[in-house]
């Protein structure tokens, strides 16, 4: 199979051997905590052309744990393994880009038409997009990692994050789960690593000296907890980045104005809108928006247990 590589900067190495040249292919990564809105973001990059969506599983969340405990510990191993992850999403890429089975599966899913199934097989002017709302926690160390890389952030008011996620994922964090080191050592997407304290098991990213504070709190703070650390991971990336490479997008501003940010985000991605991105914006909507509410009027959370656990992050981002 005859590869067209435009770029023609790798004249020794086969194409497959020079992950290095993924820089040229950004890569975007869509940022957002569980339940922000980020498979919605993902339907408004991925419907421009030639764009390569990839989701969690070739840098699992396991996996954005260990990277923010080994940055947090000025570990040099950060290094090596962002090195190993760039091998794993460049031999993705070409596979999607060149193989004409993955094509094959584009076609059926509408992705490409049969006349783009016939075109000369190329990564000419793809991008590569990765999806894992974790990966806030390694934001950094990938930021360092791939010099070219762009992040696109989306932001949703941390109460509704905290209500959507207990309605999706209910045994998450609940008592069942905390107190079983089996169970907990598997639920390892929002855990990750953890600690013993007495007979609980406590998350890694839990504050040390607030372990109690985290056994006491309801189901629906814990949820609010783990929002509120990853919004300060990204939110440290976003200080720390120019503005051509972050772009912060609130959901209810997507949501309620969705042509408008939706195209913002295309910019930001050098991407123009398509016909798919206008069939995208047409699914926006708006009803989840202050489904929090609920909670509080049922007497499962009060404002005064919600402000303790992220009252400055809310504050900090206009949510109060």
């Amino acid at each position: 199979m005859k590869i067209k590589d435009v770029s023609k900067i790798s004249k020794v190495l086969p194409l497959e051997d020079s992950p290095h040249l993924l820089d040229l292919h950004g890569p975007v990564f869509l940022l957002g905590s569980p339940r922000s809105g980020t498979t919605f973001l993902s339907s408004v990059v991925t419907s421009a052309k030639d764009v390569e969506e990839f989701v969690g599983i070739l840098a699992p969340s396991r996996l954005m744990h260990l990277l923010a405990k080994l940055e947090k510990s000025k570990s040099d191993q950060c290094k090596s393994i962002t090195a190993c992850t760039r091998d794993v999403f460049w031999h993705a890429f070409i596979k999607s880009r060149t193989w004409r089975t993955e094509r094959l599966v584009k076609l059926i899913k509408g992705k490409i038409s049969a006349f783009d199934l016939l075109k000369p097989f190329t990564i000419e002017n793809s991008l590569f997009t990765y999806k894992e709302p974790l990966l806030c926690l390694a934001a950094s160390v990938f930021a360092k990692e791939f010099k070219s890389s762009k992040f696109v952030h989306i932001i949703r008011d941390g109460r509704d994050v905290a209500a959507s996620f207990l309605r999706r994922y209910p045994d998450a964090l609940s008592d069942h789960v905390l107190l079983d080191q089996e169970l907990a050592s598997r639920k390892n997407s929002e855990i990750g690593s953890f600690r013993l304290h007495s007979k609980w098991v406590i998350p890694w990213w839990v504050e040390s000296g607030r372990e109690d504070e985290f056994v006491h709190a309801s189901k629906f703070c814990r949820c609010l907890w783990l929002w509120r650390i990853l919004l300060e991971h990204a939110l440290e990336l976003r200080d720390n980045l120019p503005t051509d490479r972050y772009l912060e997008v609130f959901y209810e501003e997507l949501t309620c104005s969705s042509r408008d940010v939706g195209e913002k985000i295309l910019r930001f991605i050098g991407k123009e809108s398509t016909a798919s991105f206008n069939r995208q914006m047409r699914k926006a909507y708006i009803t989840s928006i202050g489904s929090y509410k609920k909670y509080i009027s049922r007497g499962e959370v009060t404002m005064e247990e919600i402000n303790a656990v992220a009252g400055c992050m809310l504050r900090r981002l206009n949510y109060t």
